[in-house]
């Protein structure tokens, strides 16, 4: 196709428990690891 991709792709991801009921609001248990989450990809971004 042309398009240049990079070498390494990381992908980040927090599953839920419950995949049949939507909201506009994260669960308790996926909004608690929201900030893991966010501190394991603030990590990898410094040691890159």
């Amino acid at each position: 196709m042309g398009i240049q991709l990079p070498d390494k792709i990381v992908i980040y991801a927090i599953e839920a428990m419950d995949t049949l009921t939507f909201s506009e609001t994260l669960s308790p248990p996926v909004a608690g690891a929201v900030p893991r989450a966010v501190q394991a990809i603030r990590n990898d971004i410094r040691s890159r």
